[in-house]
């Protein structure tokens, strides 16, 4: 699979994350407290830094009370579209 749909798609789910978080009126500091890390950890996951496993992506589904698998199905926000296994520019 490409690097950049990989890419893409990973960004979308952390996108999709921080958005849920917001809309639950939940801080990062009090997602982080609820996983058992600092604030720091929640807002480094979000931002991309931290590498999020798929346990913790499991237990950040359960915390925001979302489907496991409508998180790894947040539509990827960008200009590219994959179209029959290419990556092609949207026009």
């Amino acid at each position: 699979m490409n690097v950049e749909i990989v890419n893409s798609r990973v960004q979308a789910i952390l996108s999709d994350i921080r958005t849920r978080r917001i809309q639950k009126g939940y801080s990062q500091g009090q997602c982080g407290a609820m996983l058992h890390i600092s604030q720091n950890s929640f807002s480094k996951i979000e931002l991309g830094s931290m590498e999020l496993t798929l346990e913790r992506l499991m237990l950040i589904a359960k915390m925001l009370e979302v489907d496991f698998f409508e998180l790894l199905a947040a539509p990827v926000k960008s200009p590219l579209c994959l179209i029959e296994g290419e990556l092609m520019q949207a026009s």
